[in-house]
C-alpha cells in the first residue's frame, strides 16, 4: 500500500511539473510572442519559469516596456516617472487582446512547479584541502558585503559593506586593522604599487543611479583622483593602455537597471584633464569584462558578459585605438541569470576557454531553476565556443578557476547565494576538484553555512605558495532562507571567512 501511495505522489508531481503539450489557438498566441517578445532578447520558452512567476512577476514588469501600464484591472509598475522614461512607450504597442494572448501562451504551457536539477555527484561534506578561519573581532551589524579582496603584497584581507559604505582591513590572522568610509556599494578593488582603485556601484538595490572609479592612496583615507564618473550602477572595470599612447585607459561595465552602458575611457592626461568617454554598448546589462588577444593579432580584444534581458558573451576586436564592431559568441535566454566568468585553457589545446556561471535569482520571488550552474565553454581555435561541461548549482553566484590542489590541472571553487536550502544547502560553497576527462569531484567544508556567501576572492593570502579563498557574507531579509540558517547568521554575524589552503602545510 505504501509503495502504491508513493507511486501516486510521483504521478502527481510529474503532472505538476509537466505542461500541457498544446492547446487550441496556441500557434497564433506563439506568433504574437515571437513578434513582441524577441525584439530585445532571445525568445523565452514557457518552461523556463513556473506559471506564478510568469503571471505575477514577469508580465507586470514587461508590460511598461511595451507601453502597457494597466491590464485586466491591475496596475503595472509605472516606470515612466524615472529619468529614463524614453525607454517606455507612451502608448501601448499592442492591444489588450494581443497582450492577453501572450499571457495565455506562457501561463498555459508553463509548469506549475519547476522540475529539479539534473542528477549530479553528491557534494562531499568536508574537503581536507581548506581549513576555515573565522574573524577575531566582533562585528556589530548583520553583514551586507559587496566586496572582498586579498592584498597579496601586504598579506591583508579587505572587505566592503554595500549599504553602510565602509571598507575594512584585517591581517591574515583575521584581526581587524582599520576601517574607512568609501561610499555605498564598493564592488571592485585593485592594487598597484602606490595605492588602490575602488569601483563603487552606488546603491546595492536595482536602480539607475550613477557612481565611479576612484583612486586611493595606500592608507585608503581619502580618494586622490576620480578616474571615471557618471557610470550607471557599474559592476566591473579594467585598466589597460588601449591605444598605445603610454597612458592607462579604463573599460567600465555600467550594469544599470533599465538604462546602462559599456564604455571605455581614454586617458587624456593627468588632472585636470578629464578622460574621454567612448561608448561601446548603450544597453543595460554589462556585468563583467576581460581583455585577451583572442585573434592573436597583438592587440587586446574585449570579452563582455551581458546579463539582464539580452544575455550572452560579446567579443569586441581590438584595433589598437579602441574596439571594432562586436560579435556575439554565445546567446542565452533572458531568464538564464548570467553573473560571472573566468578565462582559462581547460583542455590544454592552447586556446582560451570560458568558465561561466548563471544563477541570478533576485529579480523576483526566488524559485529554483534547473538550468542554474557552472559551465565550461571550449574554444575551437576560431573563437567558436560550445558547452563541454555543466555542473548544476542552484542560485550560483560566482566561480573562480585555479589549480587549488597544485596537481597541474584546473579546479573550480563556486559559491551560491540562492542554493536549495531545503535539500542541498552545501551548494553555498562547492569545490570542484578536477579528476581529468571532464570529471570533477564536488566537496564543501564543514562550516559552509556560517554565512550567506555573496562575494569571493582567491589568492595567496599568507604567502606560503598556495591559493586561499576569502568569502564574504550578505544577509538581507528580503531573500528567504529557512529559520535555522537565519538564526545562525544573526548569532555569529561573521562578515568574512578565510579558507586557508592546506596544500603547503
Amino acid at each position: 500500500m505504501l509503495c502504491f501511495r508513493l507511486f501516486l505522489l510521483c504521478l502527481a508531481w510529474l503532472a505538476a511539473c509537466s505542461p500541457p503539450e498544446s492547446y487550441e489557438g496556441e500557434a497564433a498566441d506563439r506568433e504574437l510572442a515571437e513578434k513582441h517578445c524577441q525584439s530585445c532578447h532571445q525568445l523565452p520558452t514557457p518552461d523556463l519559469l513556473d506559471k506564478t512567476t510568469w503571471r505575477n512577476y514577469v508580465f507586470p514588469k514587461m508590460g511598461p516596456l511595451l507601453g502597457i501600464r494597466r491590464f485586466a484591472g491591475r496596475d503595472y509598475p509605472d516606470e515612466s516617472t524615472m529619468d529614463n522614461s524614453f525607454l517606455f512607450p507612451e502608448k501601448a504597442v499592442l492591444t489588450d487582446p494581443e497582450w492577453a494572448a501572450i499571457i495565455r501562451y506562457y501561463t498555459t504551457l508553463a509548469p506549475d512547479t519547476m522540475p529539479p536539477q539534473a542528477a549530479r555527484a553528491a557534494i562531499a561534506p568536508n574537503t581536507s584541502l581548506f581549513k576555515a578561519r573565522f574573524p577575531k573581532f566582533a562585528y556589530q551589524n548583520l553583514p551586507v558585503l559587496s566586496l572582498v579582496k586579498i592584498d597579496t603584497a601586504r598579506h591583508q584581507l579587505c572587505f566592503g559593506e554595500a549599504e553602510r559604505g565602509m571598507l575594512y582591513r584585517t591581517d591574515t590572522s583575521m584581526t581587524l586593522l582599520d576601517s574607512v568610509r568609501v561610499g555605498t556599494g564598493p564592488v571592485q578593488m585593485e592594487f598597484d604599487r602606490t595605492g588602490f582603485y575602488l569601483l563603487n556601484m552606488g546603491t546595492f538595490h536595482p536602480s539607475d543611479g550613477t557612481a565611479g572609479v576612484l583612486r586611493y592612496a595606500p592608507d585608503g583615507k581619502k580618494p586622490t583622483e576620480l578616474r571615471a564618473a557618471g557610470l550607471s550602477r557599474p559592476t566591473h572595470f579594467l585598466r589597460h593602455d588601449l591605444n598605445a599612447d603610454g597612458r592607462e585607459d579604463y573599460v567600465v561595465c555600467g550594469f544599470g537597471y533599465y538604462a546602462g552602458s559599456l564604455d571605455w575611457f581614454e586617458n587624456t592626461g593627468p588632472p585636470p584633464a578629464r578622460p574621454e568617454k567612448h561608448p561601446l554598448n548603450l544597453m543595460a546589462g554589462a556585468i563583467q569584462s576581460a581583455l585577451h588577444d583572442f585573434d592573436r593579432d597583438g592587440k587586446p580584444d574585449l570579452l563582455v558578459l551581458m546579463a539582464q534581458g539580452n544575455e550572452g558573451f560579446d567579443l569586441y576586436p581590438g584595433t589598437g585605438s579602441g574596439f571594432s564592431t562586436p560579435r556575439r559568441l554565445l546567446q542565452f535566454h533572458p531568464s538564464f541569470g548570467s553573473n560571472s566568468f573566468s578565462l582559462a585553457d581547460f583542455n590544454g589545446d592552447g586556446h582560451t576557454d570560458i568558465v561561466a556561471t548563471n544563477g541570478d535569482n533576485g529579480d523576483y520571488r526566488p524559485i529554483l531553476k534547473n538550468y542554474h550552474g557552472v559551465r565550461i565553454y571550449l574554444n575551437d581555435g576560431d573563437n567558436n565556443f560550445s558547452e563541454k561541461y555543466f555542473f548544476p548549482v542552484n542560485g550560483i553566484t560566482k566561480a573562480v578557476v585555479a589549480d587549488f590542489d597544485r596537481d597541474g590541472d584546473l579546479d573550480i571553487a563556486a559559491i551560491a547565494y540562492f542554493p536549495d536550502y531545503s535539500r542541498t544547502p552545501q551548494e553555498s560553497f562547492v569545490y570542484l576538484e578536477n579528476r581529468g576527462d571532464d570529471k570533477f569531484a564536488p566537496a564543501t567544508f564543514g562550516d559552509f553555512a556560517a554565512g550567506r556567501w555573496q562575494v569571493m576572492d582567491a589568492a595567496d593570502a599568507d604567502g606560503d605558495g598556495d591559493l586561499d579563498i576569502l568569502l564574504g557574507s550578505c544577509v538581507l531579509d528580503i531573500y528567504c532562507a529557512p529559520t535555522p540558517f537565519w538564526q545562525r547568521w544573526q548569532r555569529s554575524r561573521h562578515p568574512i571567512m578565510l579558507l586557508e589552503n592546506t596544500t603547503r602545510k
